[in-house]
């Protein structure tokens, strides 16, 4: 969700569409919580623009001694059941373990519970400065856009130095009590490694996988389980599964052990904060780790295709057509690409040949057939690998281990 400082001037809209209190008289409340945290009363509340499932508020104060004077307050926009309250401490956790080697908000209060003035948890963070890159991309200019290409490539190679135990999700790890308000008596290891989610209850068997094969298999042979009784689903997951013998058999897959690492699966120009400062843009934060996961590295490394075709989605990266970039967009992929090959040789692979279809998949294996979209990705999927299957065999594309 964005930190932008433009409020939303669509609140009548957002209180119908989330069917939420309005802002009108929310803000009192936003006061009174403030007062009764220890931060005083603001001098400015904000309405900002939030995500589907947190509301936003930025609070200022004139004076705050020895303290930030900007903070943002995430309020969950819906009742939460047992299991999604623990998603706060999941979250304060992920964020404090994060903040040894990322410029991610800082937490300085939350409450899991609603015995607070405005009756629901809440999680307040540091406003990090610098704006988010979705909102001045088309604004900058060429010189501009280059930096933030070598500036986007030092984040992710950051990102994906940071080493985990196991694949899954990071989630606390430690005991949090349920209200906190200085979290600063926390330790910034605070977290472990959870399977990933099979649903909102359950998770899934991965945290013993220690190669891709293996990975996927186990997490399509456990949706399979889960969708046994739906002919068509069980259908998909078997063809899913024989998808990954064939990537094995082209070469795409192998069993060699993988490093897990983090990775952050929104990496998107609306989650990375930017500043100029003495002339040169640099990230000045990342935002939304909600669902920040453990994964192979080639899984964590969808290229920022919105950096060079601004207004693509992060979920488009592998799919889009890029053929067609013009001079100047081919400039920018060609300089983020060139500080990341610096980095890695593999990158290009990666990020753009073999990588592709195993996001694609992985992405399947990871969140399930749960809207009209995941059946439209999971046909279109069989349909693309299906027709590079038969260009494979005719040679009229190079294979895998001629694009090394």
């Amino acid at each position: 969700m964005s930190q932008s400082s433009a409020s939303d001037a669509r609140s009548e809209t957002s209180t119908l569409e989330y069917g939420q209190e309005p802002f009108k008289t929310f803000r009192p409340k936003v006061i009174q919580l403030c007062i009764d945290i220890g931060l005083g009363t603001p001098s400015e509340v904000e309405r900002m623009t939030g995500g589907s499932f947190n509301r936003i508020v930025g609070v200022t104060f004139s004076s705050l001694p020895g303290q930030p004077s900007r903070y943002i307050i995430r309020v969950p926009r819906f009742p939460l059941d047992p299991i999604e309250v623990q998603n706060i401490k999941d979250q304060v956790a992920v964020l404090l373990f994060l903040s040894q080697y990322l410029p991610v908000p800082k937490v300085f209060v939350y409450d899991s519970t609603t015995d607070n003035a405005i009756q629901s948890q809440f999680v307040v963070q540091e406003r990090l400065p610098g704006q988010a890159i979705e909102g001045i991309l088309d604004t900058l200019f060429l010189e501009e856009r280059l930096q933030l290409a070598i500036a986007i490539a030092e984040l992710i190679q950051r990102i994906e130095s940071i080493f985990l135990p196991h694949f899954g999700r990071l989630v606390q790890g430690t005991p949090m009590p349920e209200v906190l308000p200085d979290v600063s008596q926390l330790s910034t290891n605070v977290i472990r490694i959870a399977g990933y989610r099979l649903d909102i209850w359950t998770d899934m068997p991965t945290t013993s996988e220690d190669d891709l094969p293996s990975l996927l298999r186990a997490m399509c042979k456990r949706r399979r389980e889960e969708d046994e009784d739906d002919k068509e689903l069980r259908g998909y997951w078997e063809r899913l599964q024989r998808m990954i013998t064939e990537m094995e058999s082209t070469g795409l897959l192998s069993s060699t052990k993988e490093e897990a690492r983090l990775g952050h699966w929104d990496l998107s120009a609306q989650n990375i904060l930017v500043d100029k400062v003495d002339g040169v843009w640099s990230v000045s934060g990342v935002l939304d780790w909600d669902e920040a996961m453990s994964v192979p590295r080639v899984i964590g490394r969808k290229p920022p295709v919105w950096l060079w075709l601004p207004g693509t989605r992060v979920e488009e990266a592998d799919t889009v057509d890029t053929a067609g970039l013009t001079d100047e967009q081919n400039l920018v992929k060609g300089r983020f690409d060139e500080a990341m090959v610096a980095h890695s040789p593999t990158f290009l692979d990666d990020a753009y040949h073999r990588g592709k279809w195993l996001r694609r998949l992985s992405t399947l294996a990871l969140h399930g057939f749960s809207y009209s979209q995941d059946w439209d990705r999971y046909k279109l999927l069989i349909q693309d690998w299906d027709t590079y299957l038969r260009a494979l065999k005719e040679k009229s594309v190079p294979s895998p281990e001629e694009l090394l």
